[in-house]
């Protein structure tokens, strides 16, 4: 069985990808997916960023995830005397997409932060909704 969360992926969420080849390594936030008999799970990481910069989103079936620094700026030092001669940590914004169907809510996503990952919880298929017992009009 196929799913729109998995059907050509990574070439979704990264259209330039069909021409460039991305090492997962590369990616700006790393992510597993995992499966089980109920649900889909996604794990980032999210590394130096805290709990209150991340911002996770549902849109018309895509599952947006963005994280922020709150107010740090890229030459953002406390000490004026003070300069960078070498930077590899990321301060800016970072974001990723997901396309994970349109018939899930905001309410069946389940979001953790711990330790830099981000795991976001939400089943595989559309909750049953349960039918509300009406009274059948006798004409």
């Amino acid at each position: 069985m196929t799913t729109p969360f998995f059907d050509d992926f990574f070439t979704d969420f990264f259209p330039y990808e069909r021409s460039v080849q991305r090492r997962p390594e590369d990616a700006p936030m790393k992510a597993d997916i995992l499966e089980t008999k109920d649900e889909y799970i996604i794990e980032l990481e999210v590394p130096g960023y805290t709990k209150d910069e991340l911002s996770v989103r549902l849109e018309t079936g895509n599952l947006m995830v963005q994280a922020a620094h709150a107010g740090k700026e890229e030459n953002d030092i406390e000490e004026p005397e003070v300069k960078y001669l070498h930077r590899e940590r990321y301060t800016g914004r970072l974001g990723r997409h997901f396309q994970v169907g349109s018939y899930l809510t905001q309410n069946d996503i389940k979001a953790r932060f711990e330790n830099g990952i981000l795991t976001l919880r939400f089943p595989k298929e559309a909750p049953k909704k349960v039918e509300e017992s009406r009274f059948i009009n006798i004409e």
